[in-house]
């Protein structure tokens, strides 16, 4: 069962003068997924791309490690870079803890000789589940949201210090798992680098990682957080199997516990290199070609963003590039008949054509299609209302 997570995820709009009912801005939702491998219920939080429940597109899914305390960041940032055209849309599924050091850790720790320090001991029992989170990942997470959603076969994953270690360990010994990894100041002196030891005897120069993305950074931090991410980016550097894209980045500046958002925003942005469009590739034909060439890339079909279709008709038409603005309207309505926006903005692109009988028309099909807690009903409204109008002043 789903449920909306206003008091966790939602934002509360007041009207300046205070008059207007408060609006009420959902980012994600709640929902609970039982885990036998695990042996308990996991909470998940989701977000789904803006029309999601409009368009029949798939979508990639980012896993978000620690989903709680990450949510919130994560969805402002993949929201501000998919608006600047720098990110596919994309479906975020927030995994919440239960015991983090159990999941995250890949062996039982091992406490040294020479420290006394019985709390770190008591804190670290349960650790070495890794395998058996990914087990659960694999067989029973990835299924449900899959079955749940229109998701698209490609899978990022982003971890913070526990959780960038298991994104290493996930690549290393199950890069088939997800298509990229984001590892966040992981915390590779787990077990004297076992991870990294690990890496250096998988390393070949066969295919294994071949078409796999790693992102890692690390903050200002010294003594082993530092010796073993280093030691893990010289291997990276020499002996890095190829096919494997990778990139580590220094966060200079920023601690162990606020590198979370930089990193999110430039690993994201590390996995889509190209997927902004280039300026030559202007009109449709130019954005077919784009993301023809980004389907190549990533290995699944996709499709034409609306968004990104509508900027474009709405600059063609600034430009007084008229027909070419209908076509690029028309090209959503045929790929996104669903959306009542799609169906507004061809409105206007008639509207300024002077084909203001097929304008009517589509600015009708855009209310019809509101439901009435639509933001923007009362605009489709009004563009009708003053068309017809217009028109029965002509008549």
């Amino acid at each position: 069962m789903r449920n909306s997570l206003s008091s966790i995820l939602g934002i509360v709009l007041l009207s300046v003068a205070g008059t207007a009912a408060p609006e009420t801005i959902n980012i994600g939702e709640t929902s609970s997924l039982h885990s036998d491998i695990l042996d308990e219920d996991r909470t998940l939080l989701i977000s789904l791309p803006d029309g999601y429940e409009q368009s029949p597109a798939r979508y990639p899914v980012l896993y978000l490690l620690d989903g709680r305390g990450n949510f919130h960041h994560t969805t402002g940032t993949l929201r501000t870079l998919i608006d600047a055209g720098r990110l596919p849309e994309m479906i975020v599924v927030g995994v919440t803890n239960t015991d983090r050091t159990r999941d995250l850790t890949p062996t039982p720790f091992v406490p040294d000789p020479d420290d006394e320090d019985e709390d770190e001991e008591q804190d670290m029992a349960t650790a070495g589940g890794a395998d058996k989170f990914l087990d659960f990942m694999e067989q029973e997470l990835f299924p449900h949201v899959e079955m749940s959603y229109r998701t698209a076969p490609y899978r990022v994953l982003i971890g913070h210090s526990f959780g960038g270690l298991l994104a290493v360990h996930a690549l290393i010994d199950r890069p088939d798992s997800f298509d990229a990894y984001i590892a966040i100041s992981p915390s590779l002196w787990w077990a004297n680098g076992v991870v990294v030891d690990r890496a250096e005897s998988l390393f070949s120069p066969g295919g294994k990682f071949a078409g796999k993305t790693l992102y890692m950074s690390l903050a200002d931090e010294g003594n082993d957080m530092y010796t073993y991410y280093r030691r893990f980016e010289e291997l990276l550097r020499y002996k890095a199997p190829e096919g494997l894209a990778w990139q580590a980045m220094m966060m200079e500046g920023d601690d162990h516990g606020s590198t979370t958002l930089r990193s999110t925003y430039h690993g994201l942005q590390f996995v889509y290199p190209r997927w902004r469009l280039p300026r030559f590739a202007d009109g449709l034909e130019g954005m077919r070609w784009h993301f023809a060439r980004l389907s190549t890339e990533y290995g699944y079909e996709i499709e034409l963003p609306q968004g990104r279709v509508n900027r474009m008709g709405y600059s063609l038409l600034q430009n007084e590039k008229i027909e070419e603005a209908i076509a690029a309207f028309q090209f959503n309505v045929e790929h996104y008949p669903d959306s009542a926006n799609v169906h507004d903005s061809l409105g206007d692109g008639l509207k300024e054509a002077g084909r203001l009988t097929e304008a009517l028309a589509s600015y009708e099909r855009a209310c019809e299609l509101a439901d009435e807690d639509h933001p923007n009903l009362e605009w489709y409204q009004r563009n009708r209302d003053q068309l017809q109008e217009q028109l029965e002043a002509d008549s």
